[in-house]
């Protein structure tokens, strides 16, 4: 094993590890040999490109002095001239769009040439149209022009010539850059986004001790004394409430018998047959909306009414109807009674109830409750909010990893990048 050590000596490992912290600078010094090496031409062709344009200038003036020598139809002149005013509009054009940048690096030329081409391509669509009607009569005239033209685009050419030898390297080197930009970027936002998702989970932790809290604090007060005495006299307020209701109800049904009688009698009053004075009129109009106010005295002014025969009603219906008055008259004021006893004895009992703070406490626990609960709500959508786009995040980083890994291979395939996050 010695004796080939001897001979071949030790394999060495050509694969050399860059951490990622360190990758930029590399970066920029690869970026910084090819400037020099694939730029060093620029500032000549630049020139050549200047001469070039000024050239044109002669080449223009040229053009646009020249004289029809020979004899030519009008028309055939009136188009030359025309078409040879558009061939000196489109170089002027093309002059004004090409401006010489003023950085060389590889970039700002490789947007120069794209630019500076475009317009090249245009001129010379352009130019090569109208040249067909120019020659005929400028043949000698309009070849500087052209080969201006020409000429410029062989420059153009040359620019690149030696940038485009080492494209995927200029390429490799940018995406890597950008990768790194990106990785950087959203690194930083990952840390914004897990400091974010921390201080939520604090957050629902309190929350959740303050919600606790109070549903303990709401149980305490539910098992109170005082909570099964407010109790009590709401259920107390509810029978009451209830009976009230039965009470009118019997009012209602004591009446209801004799409404048809008391309706006809309010037609009979509205149409004018027949005038009830103001007392019975307003007491019919309470009796018909409201009978619990109706007094003793507006049905015994009904009962004479009806035995004075105005209402004409047969005779078993005309008993049957004083008969029920009877009963109305001599039982209506023990259901008011009950009616307005019952009624006083709920007013008392509601200002015992208000008098009982605990409905109160109750309910401000129950609207803490539920202000708590929306929190925590709120702050758990926002936590997996942050946890879903720290995921995205992170799978953006390991996009832009082999992005990264892929772009710096074309550089240099024997390095490896070494992350510390």
């Amino acid at each position: 094993m010695n004796l080939i050590h001897k001979l071949f000596g030790k394999r060495q490992d050509l694969r050399s590890e860059i951490d990622f912290e360190t990758l930029q600078p590399w970066l920029e010094g690869i970026d910084g040999k090819m400037q020099t090496d694939v730029c060093a031409h620029v500032p000549s062709v630049y020139s050549d490109i200047e001469n070039l344009l000024s050239e044109m200038d002669e080449s223009i003036e040229l053009l646009k002095e020249a004289k029809a020598e020979g004899t030519f139809h009008l028309k055939l002149l009136k188009v030359a001239n025309s078409s040879r005013d558009n061939m000196i509009k489109q170089v002027i054009i093309l002059k004004e769009n090409i401006v010489i940048p003023e950085t060389m690096d590889i970039q700002t030329v490789l947007r120069y040439h794209e630019k500076a081409m475009f317009g090249l391509n245009v001129c010379l669509e352009n130019m090569l149209k109208s040249h067909q009607y120019v020659k005929r009569v400028f043949i000698e005239e309009s070849k500087p022009i052209i080969a201006d033209v020409t000429a410029l685009r062989r420059l153009l050419d040359s620019l690149v010539k030696p940038i485009a030898s080492k494209k995927n390297m200029i390429d490799a080197v940018e995406v890597s850059k950008n990768a790194i930009q990106a990785i950087n970027d959203a690194t930083s936002s990952i840390e914004i986004e897990r400091n974010l998702a921390a201080q939520r989970k604090g957050d629902i932790v309190s929350v959740k001790g303050k919600i606790l809290d109070t549903q303990n604090a709401l149980s305490l007060l539910r098992n109170s004394d005082a909570w099964r005495q407010y109790l009590d006299s709401k259920d107390e307020l509810d029978r009451l409430e209830e009976d009230t209701k039965k009470s009118v109800a019997d009012i209602k049904s004591l009446v209801a018998p004799i409404n048809s009688v008391l309706n006809r009698l309010k037609n009979l009053n509205d149409a004018g047959k027949y005038t009830l004075n103001f007392e019975v009129a307003q007491g019919l109009n309470t009796c018909l909306t409201n009978p619990k106010r109706s007094s003793v005295e507006f049905f015994e002014a009904i009962r004479k009414i009806i035995e004075s025969g105005i209402l004409d009603l047969k005779p078993e219906r005309h008993d049957k109807m004083l008969k029920h008055i009877g009963v109305i008259i001599s039982s209506v004021d023990a259901y008011k009674k009950q009616y307005n006893e019952l009624t006083s004895e709920i007013k008392i009992k509601k200002d015992e109830i208000s008098t009982i703070g605990i409905h109160r406490e109750e309910k401000d626990l129950i609207r803490e409750l539920e202000s708590l609960q929306n929190t925590l709500n709120v702050s758990e959508q926002e936590l997996a909010l942050s946890e879903k786009q720290i995921l995205a995040l992170e799978n953006n980083v390991e996009l832009n990893k082999r992005e990264l890994e892929q772009s710096v291979s074309v550089i240099d395939n024997r390095v490896k990048i070494l992350y510390t996050h």
